[in-house]
């Protein structure tokens, strides 16, 4: 499942015990955790829902992350935008004195 399916994060796999009611101590480390999700009664009955739970998981990691990228540019675009026209505005002044 884990060479399949590719871009899968810690996070990713902590969200899939979650949804197939598994439980791991947060200090479980990636190897555990992938030992977990293969082992479990949900996996070892039904391989391809938990790699689409997995699957759905990244996507919306993904979808989340270019979305906070896309805000913070909006916000420097929104940023540059007024130093420019405080810019504009403080030559006009000074060009009217």
């Amino acid at each position: 499942m884990f060479t399949v399916v590719n871009g899968w994060m810690k996070a990713d796999l902590k969200f899939v015990l979650k949804e197939i009611q598994e439980k791991a101590s947060a200090n479980t480390v990636i190897a555990g955790l992938k030992d977990l999700i293969l082992n479990s009664e949900q996996y070892i009955s039904d391989p391809k829902f938990v790699e689409k739970i997995l699957v759905s998981a990244i996507s919306d990691r993904v979808s989340q992350e270019q979305d906070e990228k896309e805000k913070l540019k909006q916000e420097q675009l929104e940023k540059e935008r007024h130093f420019e026209e405080g810019e504009n505005f403080n030559l006009n002044q000074k060009r009217q004195n």
